[in-house]
């Protein structure tokens, strides 16, 4: 429900305010909020209280569909904005009005993903899984093999490995075949300290997909668990079938996260 005093959105269990990635990357032009006003991102705008699912469902059905009516208003608001922090308000706003959409949760969780705000983003994500569960029975596998994706590289951006090693699994389980899902079931078991099971994952991808990036990286990360930065550089190291731009950002972001100065990251640090 609506906290009134403060216009904001409070966060129930199953429903929780977050910011759509395509819209702050797309129509919000990419805007970075800024921190002190990283709180006014989350008010909520509508005249109609914010809702979770269940609350929603007990509704009157016309109710519901002016209500999803009127979110689909703010999101379009969303698109049109000029800053930041209103496309946020907008998308914010439009799930609280039709909690219902999985679509809306998954981006929200997103982008909340994206601002470094893991908590919000579970969140989003849990409120998905209960619109998912609405779903037409074989709709609900897609979109069940995305949500434990998206938590998998929430929990891992987070450092928390064996929360991340389950999520991936299920993906795994859903989708053996799946790029992503090979891809974080290495790069999980890495960061768990699982280095045996994340190397024979690197191994099985690059032999069935020599040219993927997704095997190296596991590799690296593995390396850089292990206190070796200087080889995990070097197994990121220009792959073929990368932009030279975006590996060597990986690298960057390797070395940054170990702390290598530059001077040292051709140096094997087996030496």
């Amino acid at each position: 429900m609506l906290d009134r005093s403060t216009r904001s959105l409070r966060i129930p269990v199953l429903a929780a305010i977050g910011i759509l990635a395509a819209a702050l990357l797309s129509g919000c032009g990419g805007v970075v909020v800024p921190q002190g006003d990283y709180g006014s991102i989350w008010l909520y705008r509508a005249e109609a209280d914010s809702l979770d699912l269940a609350a929603f469902l007990s509704l009157p059905p016309d109710v519901q569909q002016r209500r999803r009516d009127e979110a689909r208003a703010w999101v379009r608001r969303a698109a049109d904005a000029d800053r930041s922090c209103e496309c946020v308000q907008a998308m914010g706003t439009a799930a609280g009005l039709a909690p219902d959409d999985h679509r809306l949760w998954f981006d929200l969780a997103a982008t909340a993903r994206a601002l470094g705000d893991p908590d919000r983003a579970l969140a989003g994500l849990d409120a998905a899984e209960a619109a998912i569960g609405r779903l037409p029975a074989a709709q609900r596998p897609a979109q069940m093999l995305n949500l434990s994706l998206q938590r998998a590289w929430i929990y891992k951006d987070a450092g928390e490995w064996r929360h991340a090693m389950a999520c991936a699994d299920s993906a795994f389980r859903l989708s053996p075949d799946n790029r992503e899902t090979r891809m974080l079931k290495g790069l999980t078991r890495a960061g768990a300290g699982d280095f045996r099971g994340a190397l024979l994952e690197a191994r099985d991808i690059r032999r069935d997909q020599p040219l993927w990036f997704e095997w190296r990286w596991i590799n690296a990360l593995a390396e850089l668990v292990q206190g070796r930065p200087g080889d995990a550089y070097h197994r990121l190291n220009e792959p073929p079938d990368m932009d030279v731009t975006i590996a060597r950002g990986i690298q960057r972001d390797t070395l940054r996260k170990a702390d290598i100065s530059p001077d040292r990251r051709f140096a094997s640090s087996r030496s």
